[in-house]
């Protein structure tokens, strides 16, 4: 009974950050936001972009919470590229001195790796009790977060390591040519060096690519020979 309470707890924590984006993020700017209409949590806005990070090149997608614009904006007919993209954040405001040092030291280095990543240069931060209820809202500049944390984690470690990390993926999947297999990599906080990787050969539960998206890749590829 006990873990299922905490599964319920967890999931309405989780809502807190949904129904924090419709009060802040409209559709038009020259109205107010919708906050009637139901929370649809499948609901999201991603773009695919592309980057070099020490020769080699990656291309991944991400989550857009809301752009700046002080006019309606198609989002299918514009350059996303021109856009500010802004990340929408929403935690309990800390109580004690311990909470505020773990907010600055775990919190803070995923939000700057989630946002240096897709150029996001602002989060709007939301800072709710624990009735869910946003007493006071913040807007962190993301270049200034190492800054505030400069105590507990780098920028330039978190590149490093994934660039290291990244390496180690082209390395390890070089001689495997099949759509279908899939490696589950595992990295042990305990034990910071420790990369270690499962290999799941063939067509298996865990293969993700649908037969469509092979067969359009392979049918280009024999085209363009």
């Amino acid at each position: 009974m006990q873990k299922l309470n905490e599964t319920e707890q967890w999931k309405r924590i989780g809502s807190y950050g949904f129904k924090f984006e419709q009060y802040i993020l409209a559709d038009d700017p020259e109205h107010e936001p919708d906050i009637s209409a139901p929370v649809n949590e499948s609901e999201e806005f991603n773009c695919v972009l592309r980057t070099r990070l020490e020769g080699l090149d990656l291309l991944y997608g991400a989550e857009m919470d809301g752009i700046v614009s002080n006019e309606k904006c198609d989002l299918t007919s514009v350059d996303l590229n021109t856009l500010e993209h802004v990340e929408v954040k929403v935690r309990r405001k800390e109580t004690t001195y311990r909470q505020g040092q773990n907010f600055l030291k775990f919190n803070l280095v995923k939000w700057w790796c989630q946002s240096f990543l897709v150029g996001i240069q602002r989060i709007y931060m939301g800072l709710r009790n624990d009735e869910g209820i946003v007493k006071e809202i913040q807007v962190l500049d993301v270049s200034s977060l190492p800054k505030m944390a400069k105590e507990y984690w780098s920028p330039a470690v978190c590149v490093d390591f994934l660039n290291e990390f990244l390496n180690m993926v082209k390395k390890t999947l070089r001689n495997t040519n099949c759509p279908y297999s899939v490696f589950e990599f595992y990295w042990n906080p305990a034990n910071q060096k420790s990369i270690t990787y499962r290999y799941h050969e063939g067509n298996n539960d865990l293969s993700f690519l649908p037969d469509w998206y092979i067969e359009g890749v392979s049918n280009k590829s024999t085209n363009s020979v």
